[in-house]
């Protein structure tokens, strides 16, 4: 198609909104305003027509397996938290190599958080793309192959709405051989159409490492989650960790009563991570407010810099093996930031190590474009652990004309 020939997502949108087949978008104050900026550069990764049917492999016959194939959460790694005869280091710099795109057979990938797990050798890789879930294994993270869908929205009515989107954000090794758990971005839209979407945060399981998934109930709401369509809102884009026998989820919390979004958590014991009744988010003192409530307190927000910030979305935590704390790498108006903590609670020392271009809210069609980051360390056994080398995946394209694909660029911790 000739460059001038192009057509913008929104530019669509606007188009589709005239025939009468998506409504038009309304900003609501300050806080609504921050919502347009930011969400709209999301909406750029959903293409809101019917979805191409994504032809699957044939499904290769799994060799005997190992009890240490995927090892239960308990007994994962050693040293997968902060180690207490270790000093840690909270001040750091973070270099970046030479920019590549990775060879992946998939347009706007990654749209979520990305995972990887080690497997006989390999990275088993999950990832998000278009509206639907993938599942890749391969030698090499600068080529990722023959995507296989595994999870796609069912259009299902719920909550005012249709379910129209579900991308993966963590997978974890369960507590069986050959068990993972997925804990996935879940959007109702209103009128089909992905602007003002809510997000819920739901739970799938594999039983043979990844290739079939079981869909359970959703698992943590957010604060007063709006009528799909009025705004956006809700619990999303999920990033999960195992400490002590816990499973802990960072997530957006979209919301009108904070004033911004920002990053909550919620946790629950491993042996009960299907039970939606056991899920706590934290409340500001305490894991004391159920998983379905409106009731949480964010962990890592913009209210530490509300003029440079404006908003934290999209976490990635890991336990950095080089600092001995947890690290979270996020996006926010004008970068990704990282800061970090020694007991996933309180957060410090915040920094952008990666600047963008231009602003969120200063950004022109044309305009190199980034989002959807995770930290991983290619010597370490899953991307809940990082260490002084590694690479940054991230997305990027061109604002409001191309869809963003998956790049990354080396990193070391000095």
């Amino acid at each position: 198609m000739p460059e001038n020939d192009k057509i913008s997502r929104r530019e669509m949108l606007k188009k589709l909104g005239q025939w009468g087949v998506v409504g038009a978008v309304a900003a609501t104050g300050a806080a609504g305003a921050i919502k347009v900026i930011t969400e709209a550069d999301k909406i750029l990764s959903r293409p809101s027509l019917e979805l191409i049917p994504t032809p699957e492999p044939e499904k290769p016959t799994l060799a005997p397996q190992p009890t240490e194939n995927i090892k239960p959460p308990s007994i994962i790694i050693e040293n997968d938290s902060p180690a207490p005869d270790r000093l840690s280091r909270k001040e750091f710099v973070m270099n970046f190599g030479e920019e590549k795109r990775v060879e992946l057979d998939l347009d706007w990938a990654p749209d979520t958080h990305t995972s990887m797990l080690k497997h006989y050798g390999k990275f088993l890789v999950f990832l998000s793309g278009r509206r639907e879930s993938y599942r890749i294994e391969t030698d090499n993270l600068e080529i990722m192959s023959n995507p296989l869908q595994i999870l796609a929205p069912d259009f299902s009515e719920n909550k005012g709405g249709t379910i129209e989107y579900t991308g993966t954000g963590s997978v974890i090794p369960g507590a069986n051989t050959n068990e993972l758990i997925m804990f996935y971005h879940q959007e109702t839209w209103g009128n089909h159409n992905g602007q003002n979407f809510r997000a819920d945060i739901c739970l799938a399981v594999s039983k043979d490492n990844g290739f079939t998934w079981e869909k359970k109930e959703t698992i943590i709401e957010g604060k007063k989650p709006a009528i799909p369509g009025k705004r956006t809102s809700g619990a999303g884009q999920p990033c999960a960790i195992t400490f002590k026998n816990e499973v802990f989820v960072f997530y957006v919390d979209w919301n009108a009563v904070d004033g911004f979004d920002a990053i909550h958590v919620a946790k629950t014991k491993i042996e009960t991570v299907n039970n939606p009744n056991t899920w706590q988010k934290f409340n500001g003192r305490d894991f004391g407010a159920p998983g379905i409530t409106d009731q949480s307190t964010a962990v890592i927000s913009p209210a530490v810099d509300r003029e440079k910030l404006a908003y934290c979305a999209l976490p990635d935590v890991s336990y950095n093996q080089y600092l001995n704390r947890w690290l979270a790498l996020f996006e926010t108006m004008d970068g990704f930031y990282t800061c970090t903590s020694a007991d996933l609670l309180h957060w410090e020392n915040y920094q952008n190590v990666f600047p963008f271009p231009k602003p969120r809210d200063k950004q022109e069609r044309g305009d190199n474009w980034f989002s959807y980051p995770t930290l991983i360390s290619p010597d370490c056994s899953s991307d809940r652990i990082t260490d002084q080398n590694g690479i940054l995946i991230y997305s990027k394209g061109q604002f409001e004309k191309t869809p963003h694909n998956m790049y990354f660029s080396p990193f070391r911790l000095t």
